[in-house]
C-alpha cells in the first residue's frame, strides 16, 4: 500500500525536475565577444575583402599585407554568428586567397566576420584567440 503512495510522488518530482533542468543549466555557447586576450604575436595586418554570391557561385578574394610567415599559415575564417559556426576557407599565399564554392551547398550571407589567425597547422579545425586581422559585412 506504501509503494502506491510513495509511486506517484516520485513521478512527480522526476517529471518536476526534468521539467525544471533546462532552466537550470548553463548556456554553453558563450557568444561575448568583448572579451580582451593578450597578445602573442607582433603583427599589424591591413588588406581588404570582397565577396559576390552571383550564378549561385560565392566567392571571396582576401587581399591583404601580409606574407608567407616562417611561424605558421596565415589562415582565413568565415564566421558565422547566428547560429555560431567557423570554417577554414584556406591559407593566404603572399597576403592572398580567392575562395570560391557553390552558393546552393550553403548559406554564406550568414558568415558576417572574416577573421585571420596564424595557425601552426594549414587545417586547423578551431581560430586561434588572436586574431592578425578580422572584419564585418554588415549585410
Amino acid at each position: 500500500m506504501k509503494i502506491r503512495l510513495i509511486l506517484p510522488f516520485i513521478i512527480g518530482i522526476l517529471f518536476i525536475g526534468t521539467a525544471a533542468a533546462p532552466f537550470l543549466s548553463t548556456n554553453v555557447t558563450n557568444k561575448d565577444f568583448g572579451l580582451e586576450f593578450e597578445q602573442t604575436v607582433d603583427i599589424q595586418g591591413i588588406g581588404v575583402v570582397t565577396r559576390t554570391l552571383e550564378d549561385d557561385q560565392y566567392t571571396l578574394n582576401v587581399s591583404t599585407n601580409l606574407e608567407n610567415s616562417e611561424e605558421g599559415f596565415y589562415t582565413v575564417w568565415l564566421i558565422s554568428l547566428t547560429p555560431f559556426w567557423h570554417m577554414n576557407i584556406g591559407t593566404l599565399e603572399n597576403g592572398e586567397l580567392i575562395y570560391t564554392n557553390d552558393a546552393t551547398t550553403m548559406d554564406y550571407k550568414a558568415f558576417t566576420e572574416i577573421i585571420i589567425t596564424l595557425e601552426s597547422t594549414p587545417d586547423a579545425e578551431i581560430p586561434h584567440d588572436y586574431h592578425v586581422v578580422e572584419t564585418s559585412f554588415t549585410e
